[in-house]
């Protein structure tokens, strides 16, 4: 009987359609074996703020990650809120940004938007939101040992 090995799967689609036109995209799906017998990932929501922070990898932070997912989720939706003023409309206020703690450039997240990436150092990563503060949903699957 082979020995029993952890695995990731991603499916990913993304399409763009313009005005009265067809859309195109590309889709992806693969599956990766880790290794044998890892750890659970970890799931957690997590605040941030303007300032640049390390990610909240809770457990993991002591282990290799072998995939993380960050999803910028809006508050709680059963909240009511009024209709966005014309001027908040193209907003990027409540974006998230994601970089290594010794660069400048960095990666966008709009609400309602996921990043899946493979980090070579996990722990190097810094995130923050432009301005005020709020939650982002961190997965991450530890590599296992």
């Amino acid at each position: 009987m082979p020995a029993s090995k952890d695995r990731v799967t991603v499916v990913l689609r993304v399409t763009h359609q313009r005005f009265n036109a067809q859309p195109r995209g590309v889709e992806f799906a693969y599956s990766r074996t880790l290794g044998l017998d890892g750890d659970e990932g970890w799931l957690r929501d997590a605040k941030v703020s303007e300032d640049w922070k390390a990610l909240d990898l809770g457990w993991c932070a002591d282990h290799k990650i072998a995939y993380i997912v960050i999803a910028n989720v809006m508050e709680d939706r059963k909240v009511k809120r009024p209709a966005p003023l014309p001027e908040e409309e193209g907003s990027t206020d409540n974006w998230l940004e994601l970089r290594y703690e010794d660069s400048k450039h960095c990666f966008h997240l709009p609400p309602n938007e996921a990043l899946p990436i493979l980090p070579s150092d996990a722990a190097a990563l810094r995130i923050r939101v432009r301005v005020g503060s709020k939650k982002y949903r961190i997965f991450a699957i530890p590599e296992p040992e």
